[in-house]
């Protein structure tokens, strides 16, 4: 995943500070991974293209089995993000962002 992202990404997750670099984001799926298995889905939405620049919106949801045994929980929100057009002709990710569409209960 992280081969979608420019060399120095930036994710911004709800009540976080600022992720900045692949490996503070490489981090950060390592610790949802041990954290719990997810059934996920991504839906991109909308794109708007400008240039070498475009804008991605979309949705997300989930059924996560957190590993520690608690209960499976289902989730769902929204994301948007950055993209660069590279020298080669693909898009990275340079900015993404994303948030749930209710508030976190005391599983997530």
């Amino acid at each position: 995943m992280l081969s979608l992202y420019v060399d120095e990404p930036m994710r911004l997750h709800p009540d976080e500070p600022i992720i900045v670099g692949k490996d503070a984001i490489r981090a950060v799926f390592q610790s949802n991974r041990e954290a719990a298995d997810a059934d996920f889905k991504n839906t991109a939405v909308d794109i708007r293209v400008s240039g070498d620049l475009a804008v991605v919106r979309g949705t997300w949801s989930g059924t996560f089995t957190p590993q520690d045994g608690s209960d499976v929980y289902q989730d769902s929100g929204k994301w948007v993000s950055v993209r660069e057009r590279q020298p080669d002709g693909s898009w990275k990710i340079v900015y993404d962002i994303w948030n749930r569409d209710a508030p976190p209960s005391d599983t997530q």
